[in-house]
């Protein structure tokens, strides 16, 4: 059970107003209509204002009707809505998919510095260690007099 509440609030003295609801499942609908009046409303609180409702229900074929050839604007405007709605969540997407490609891009950027610096300081150990072993093995066969 739906309630929707249909207020006409407004200083100036409205005398109609067109509130339309289309039910996109089938089933059983309450409508409230609520009137409020301030003190300085052309009608006292006791005695109530003369309201008049008109109520069109549509439905079945003559709902189909009235949509087909009555308001294409509601139809088409529903679409935009629609298609909006899906670019915007496109856009999102692809902010979301821009950061997140700078991220990995710093991350892959941080890796391949930490794996440069990694070859420099092995190649640099390799380097010293071959020097020390030649200088070792030089002092070594001296002492020996092999050399």
């Amino acid at each position: 059970l739906a309630c929707f509440l249909v207020r006409k609030t407004s200083k100036s003295a409205v005398s109609e107003g067109n509130v339309a609801f289309t039910a996109d499942e089938p089933g059983e609908y309450s409508i409230c209509f609520v009137g409020k009046i301030n003190n300085g409303g052309r009608c006292a609180e006791e005695k109530g204002c003369p309201t008049s409702l008109v109520f069109r229900v549509q439905h079945g074929a003559e709902l189909e009707a009235a949509r087909k050839s009555g308001d294409k604007h509601d139809t088409i405007e529903r679409e935009i809505q629609r298609s909006l709605a899906i670019v915007n969540g496109m856009i999102g997407e692809l902010h979301y998919l821009k950061e997140r490609e700078e991220r990995m891009r710093d991350t892959n950027e941080s890796t391949n510095a930490r794996v440069m610096w990694f070859s420099v300081l092995s190649i640099s150990i390799l380097l010293a260690m071959g020097i020390w072993q030649i200088r070792y093995l030089n002092r070594f066969f001296a002492e020996k007099k092999l050399i």
